[in-house]
């Protein structure tokens, strides 16, 4: 893959993590902070919080991560399948595997992308004023995608 093609697919694949965190208010400071009932996971999180959780080491970086750690199944897959798959960052920071989104019941993609959460790094936690908060993230792609960035 020519660099100019991995660096357009790394921006392109940048814009497809996306985050929404929370946990349930108890102080004035997460007025600011709103609590929305989010359907991916089931749980009251807050949008517009304080701090978003990053990760501790400042050279890491969630893209290049992904599709250079996620071996896709050796399955005859159509590259233009996408996957989906959730994480959680708890209030200490660590990440948590929550669920695959799609395809839905894959079970060689879903033990796939549960190893590699698992090899996540510790991250700040996501914060409502001073207190730390559980955040979602996701990742979403193509198989194609996945194939061409190896």
């Amino acid at each position: 893959m020519t660099k100019t093609f991995r660096f357009l697919f790394l921006i392109l694949a940048a814009l497809n993590i996306s985050n929404a965190c929370g946990q349930k208010s108890k102080s004035e400071e997460k007025i600011k902070c709103k609590l929305v009932y989010d359907t991916d996971t089931g749980m009251d999180l807050y949008i517009n919080i304080t701090s978003y959780p990053e990760p501790l080491d400042t050279n890491f970086n969630d893209i290049n991560f992904f599709t250079s750690t996620f071996e896709v199944p050796k399955k005859n897959y159509d590259d233009k399948l996408k996957i989906k798959f959730i994480w959680l960052i708890t209030k200490d920071g660590k990440c948590e595997f929550f669920k695959l989104a799609f395809p839905a019941n894959d079970k060689e993609i879903e033990a796939e992308a549960r190893r590699v959460v698992g090899l996540l790094p510790k991250y700040t936690p996501a914060k409502c004023g001073q207190e730390p908060v559980i955040c979602k993230k996701d990742f979403e792609t193509s198989i194609g995608s996945l194939k061409k960035a190896k």
